[in-house]
C-alpha cells in the first residue's frame, strides 16, 4: 500500500488503531517510517515484536522494513530469523522482488536454501495427507 500513497497508508493506520490492532499498527508505522526515512523504525519494530504471536510473519515484515530503509545487514538478519522461526512466508520471501538486491549475498543464498527446504517439507507433508 505504501507503493500507492502514504495517504492510503495513513488511512489504513487509522483503521488499525480504531480496531485496536496494536501489532499490525506498530508494523505499519515501522513501514511508513522506513519509507519516509524517519526515526522511530526500531521502536515500532520492537513494539510489534513484543506483540507478535507464534505463526506470525514478524521477522519477514522486519526484513521488508529493513530493506525499505536500505539496511542490508538488518534485512539479512531478519530473514535468517524468519527462516529459523519457520514463518509461513517461504514462498513469499523466495519471490519477493524487494529482496532481489541481495541476490549476490552469500547469507541471502543460504536463507533462500532454508526457505526452499521448508517449502519442500510442507509439500511432502501435504502429499501424505489422505483425502
Amino acid at each position: 500500500m505504501l507503493r500507492h500513497s502514504t495517504e492510503m497508508a495513513d488511512r489504513e493506520l487509522q483503521k488499525l488503531e480504531q480496531l485496536n490492532a496494536a501489532y499490525e499498527s506498530h508494523l505499519l508505522k515501522a513501514y511508513i517510517a522506513a519509507q519516509a526515512k524517519r526515526a522511530g523504525v526500531d521502536a515500532e519494530l520492537k513494539a510489534a515484536e513484543a506483540l507478535s504471536q507464534p505463526g506470525s510473519d514478524y521477522w519477514t515484515s522486519a526484513a521488508e522494513v529493513a530493506a525499505i530503509g536500505g539496511n542490508v545487514s538488518g534485512t539479512l538478519a531478519a530473514l535468517e530469523r524468519a527462516a529459523e522461526r519457520k514463518e509461513p512466508t517461504a514462498g513469499y520471501v523466495l519471490t519477493n522482488r524487494l529482496f532481489a538486491f541481495l541476490a549476490s549475498e552469500p547469507r541471502y543464498l543460504k536463507v533462500r536454501e532454508k526457505f526452499a527446504a521448508q517449502q519442500n517439507e510442507v509439500r511432502a507433508a501435504l502429499a501424505n495427507v489422505a483425502l
